[in-house]
């Protein structure tokens, strides 16, 4: 029995051993994974919490911009007026000052000499109030101002809080302020100081208040000496701001609770706190001291505000840590101790069986491992997806748009290409939602920029309409437009952002109007002094027309006016809102007249400079239509009214007429033998006789078969070659009609009548227009497809690199190319670095090939990093053929006569960054 015991008490003991063995090695290893888990966890709440304080250091950076901003514009307001009256001082600051967040207060601040005081408070009582006192702060309380060589009193003043403040308060009491007063005045710029305390003012356990102070000057510049500033200063304008508070963030932004502090370093001095954003959890609670605290992630960003030394404290907070810290640690740690547990149970009542112990810790262990990669994977798509999303959704967009510019070229039939062109519908449609919402985004944000040049309103006002012509005819919708004969002139401004308003406006009276007529009237508004000048614009329909509520909000954003579930017509409702804010970006205002049942007239102002007069532009090939008589057919009295103020403003005389029948008349009499006129412009879509079918009676008879003639057709209806030349049509022109183009076409007709062989000039002699050696590097295989093939439909020839080590590597091998079309987002190595790695290599051999960037991001700010990084223009994707078209054929060479026939050929703007249409 003993040795059964001993053996058994031996048994007991293997198993004991053997147990605690696995349960030392599990728990270790739970211990150490668990260890590293959270390392990994930690570095990645604090990679979180760099990019969430980024986002709101850029939020502050903007708002303190802002208050600046507004503060600036106010300064500009006094100094662009000789004299400006309070009631226009209060509308100018209820408008734009006081809406900014944190803004309490705006005044108007004179300099009151010390001998003039008297006088200035008897014009204060008698304009501002009965009592009306230049006063300070003495122990909390306001007291007239002590006897001083210079005031400086709130003379005007308008704020949220009126019972905090008084006019007549002396901001020269306030050391801080004079001293900021001083260093403006003699700089000429803004100044941001603070925190500021008057005893009044503050409340227990606020910071006090910061102010941005700006000079104001006798005259409209600034004076351009010191000494000059000082002798001619009016006064400042101020603007004050409270300095806690909770920051209005945008609440697209799915930022979890951090607390921000904006602080200036004072050299010599505790750090001064200008004021916080605080979360839910700490508003009120003015916590300084938790930018020094420890346990806390802190990130400091300097803030550029007018060279001062400002910084963003963004600190983490207990709910913070709370929302960014995962669980996966614990439940690593309890899953281990668990598992060591029964495998240690285990163990201890299956002695011998450790190899299967050993298998099933070490599967435990691999999935803990994948639970922790699956984490980190999920934290890198979110990041990735916020980062993305505009890029990503814009690269399909290229592909599938491009892909149906190529289809529309092929053979099709009449199903076939009714099928493109939905496709085509759909896919502007969505892209005009993408743009719309960029757009939008960019206003809200006060980054919508206008990019001024000289452009001809007539070109513009025919391509813009021309975009809507197959829409308008599908509705069976006349689209016309008439330019009064005033506008002799070209115009300088943003023809992209006009053209988008008009596209809005144009394409909502389309959607609208079931029959009848969409026109575009423009005329001059005003004229002014500095060769600047404002048109009104005037888009009437006669569709459904807007009731008198809808009217009152039409204009707001995402509103429309049916807002129903049932509605017929879709949209953002953005176009409005964003025609009107394009509208005041031009210094114009915009408004609207309906009746139910009559049809819209949408209106707006906008105000250009004054380019050259339009006539000098004619060529001198142009000169042949001097006194040449041509007949006009269209039944439409606006066009009629358009085509004979073009045609005479050319030297030519025009005869118009409302019908097929009437023209037939007037084209078949004589009077000495020779025919009447020289050309005829034909309307295809008439009542009664079309132009097709009085083409077909011109053609024959004797009197007019040898007329050339010219068809205006509408809605992408064309004839094919062979069925122009069986009816005599020299050209085919798309209403409505660019004056450009009517141009071209009338003098390639009298060419080909004169000499045939001149009929081509126009077209062989255009800039650009030589086939070019285009290196593509683009990684995408659809976007590859989309450029190269419209790139060799234009007739040039492309030479594909997949990535930028591979152009790279291409141009080692031939360097012959005239324009490099440059994809962003590439793998191995993407266009920037490319970029710069070719232009070193070309700023040592000293040539220069031009690099167009291919980006499908389109936000505020890419633009300038794509130039900075050597490229000389950029597109946006989904690529426009057309504007690819121009922006390479413009950047590639020119010989030197088509550079004289077109004084513009070195002039390249071209901006497709969402914002044309």
């Amino acid at each position: 029995m003993s040795t059964f015991d001993d053996r058994a008490a031996k048994q007991r003991a293997m198993r004991w051993w053997a147990a605690l063995a696995v349960g030392l090695v599990g728990a270790a290893l739970t211990l150490i994974s668990t260890s590293r888990l959270d390392a990994t966890e930690d570095a990645l709440v604090e990679a979180q919490f760099e990019r969430d304080a980024e986002i709101i250091t850029g939020i502050v950076q903007r708002e303190m911009d802002q208050h600046v901003d507004v503060t600036t514009a106010l300064m500009a307001f006094f100094n662009g007026a000789e004299t400006v009256e309070r009631d226009a001082f209060q509308t100018f600051v209820e408008t734009y000052v006081l809406d900014v967040p944190r803004i309490e207060s705006a005044h108007w601040v004179p300099v009151v000499a010390g001998d003039k005081r008297d006088d200035h408070e008897a014009q204060g009582s008698e304009t501002l109030a009965d009592a009306y006192e230049i006063v300070e702060t003495s122990n909390g309380e306001w007291v007239p101002a002590l006897a001083r060589q210079a005031y400086y009193p709130s003379f005007y003043l308008i704020s949220k809080t009126p019972d905090r403040w008084t006019i007549g308060f002396d901001w020269g009491t306030v050391p801080s302020v004079a001293r900021a007063m001083s260093y403006v005045r003699d700089s000429g710029d803004p100044a941001l100081l603070g925190p500021i305390e008057i005893a009044p003012l503050v409340d227990e356990g606020s910071a006090g208040h910061f102010v941005v102070v700006a000079p104001v000057y006798e005259n409209a510049e600034p004076p351009g000496t010191e000494e000059q500033r000082r002798r001619q200063l009016d006064g400042f304008v101020i603007t004050v701001s409270q300095t806690t508070g909770a920051t209005a963030l945008p609440q697209l932004l799915p930022l979890p609770p951090l607390d921000t502090y904006v602080v200036e370093k004072r050299e010599g001095e505790e750090p001064a706190m200008l004021y916080a954003m605080q979360n839910e959890h700490t508003i009120g609670k003015w916590q300084p001291q938790l930018v020094q605290q420890e346990g806390h992630l802190i990130r400091v960003e300097p803030l550029e505000v007018n060279e001062q030394n400002w910084s963003a404290h963004v600190v983490s907070t207990p709910e913070y840590m709370q929302i960014r810290a995962s669980q996966v640690p614990l439940a690593m740690l309890v899953i281990g101790f668990i598992g060591t547990a029964v495998l240690m149970i285990y163990v201890f009542s299956i002695v011998g069986r450790a190899d299967r112990v050993q298998m099933k810790v070490e599967e435990r262990t691999a999935e803990l491992s994948d639970a922790r990669e699956q984490a980190e994977a999920a934290t890198r798509a979110k990041s990735e997806f916020l980062a993305n999303m505009s890029h990503e959704i814009r690269t399909p967009m290229n592909g599938v748009l491009g892909m149906l510019d190529l289809l529309s070229d092929t053979p099709l039939d009449t199903n076939q290409r009714e099928y493109v062109r939905l496709a085509e519908d759909s896919a502007q449609g969505l892209l005009q939602l993408i743009n719309d919402i960029l757009d939008f985004s960019k206003i809200e944000a006060r980054q919508l920029r206008l990019n001024h040049r000289e452009f001809h309103l007539g070109d513009t006002i025919g391509e813009t309409l021309q975009t809507l012509a197959n829409k308008a005819a599908n509705r069976d919708v006349d689209l016309v437009y008439h330019i009064a004969e005033q506008i002799t002139f070209n115009l300088i401004g943003d023809p992209d952002r006009l053209r988008q308003i008009l596209i809005n406006l144009v394409g909502n009276a389309i959607k609208f109007t079931e029959e009848g007529q969409v026109s575009v009237h423009i005329e001059i508004d005003e004229e002014f002094d500095d060769d600047r000048v404002s048109l009104h614009f005037a888009v009437a329909d006669t569709g459904t027309g807007i009731s008198p509520k809808k009217q009152e909000v039409i204009f707001e954003a995402f509103r429309q006016a049916d807002a129903s579930s049932t509605r017929k017509h879709g949209g953002t409702g953005l176009g409005l809102t964003i025609a009107s804010q394009l509208v005041d970006l031009m210094e114009g205002t915009i408004w609207l007249e309906s009746e139910v049942g009559v049809g819209s007239t949408f209106h707006f102002t906008a105000t250009f400079g004054r380019g050259r007069i339009q006539g000098s532009e004619i060529p001198r090939r142009m000169a042949s239509l001097q006194d040449v008589h041509v007949m006009v057919v269209d039944d439409n009295r606006t066009n009629r009214k358009l085509y004979e103020v073009m045609l005479s403003s050319w030297g030519m005389n025009p005869t118009v007429t409302s019908n097929s029948q009437s023209a037939l008349d007037t084209l078949t009499e004589r009077d000495d033998g020779e025919p009447s006129f020289e050309l005829i412009l034909l309307d295809m879509e008439m009542p009664e006789m079309s132009g097709v079918e009085l083409a077909e009676r011109l053609r024959d008879h004797p009197d007019t078969e040898e007329i050339p003639r010219l068809l205006l057709s509408s809605g992408g209806i064309i004839l094919n070659p062979a069925e122009m030349d069986e009816l005599g049509i020299t050209h085919q022109i798309l209403k409505p009609v660019r004056p450009s183009s009517l141009l071209e076409a009338l003098s390639e007709a009298l060419l080909a009548e004169d000499d045939p062989h001149e009929s081509d000039l126009s077209e062989s002699s255009a800039p650009g227009r030589d086939s070019m050696r285009i290196l593509l590097a683009e990684d995408n295989p659809v976007n590859q497809k989309v450029t190269v093939g419209l790139l060799q439909n234009r007739g040039h020839q492309v030479v594909l690199a997949t990535d930028g080590q591979e152009a790279i590597d291409t141009l080692a091998d031939d360097n012959d190319f005239d324009v490099i079309l440059m994809d962003i987002q590439m793998p191995n190595m993407d266009g920037y670095e490319a970029t710069k790695i070719i232009r070193q290599q070309q700023h040592d051999s000293g040539e220069h090939i031009p690099i167009v960037a291919l980006t499908a991001h389109a936000m505020e700010g890419d633009r300038e990093k794509m130039l900075n990084a050597g490229m000389d223009q950029y597109l946006a994707k989904p690529v426009i053929a057309n504007q690819l078209y121009e922006l390479i054929e413009k950047l590639g060479p020119v010989d030197d006569d088509s550079t004289e026939s077109n004084p513009d050929a070195d002039v390249l703007e071209i901006q497709n960054d969402g914002d044309a249409r």
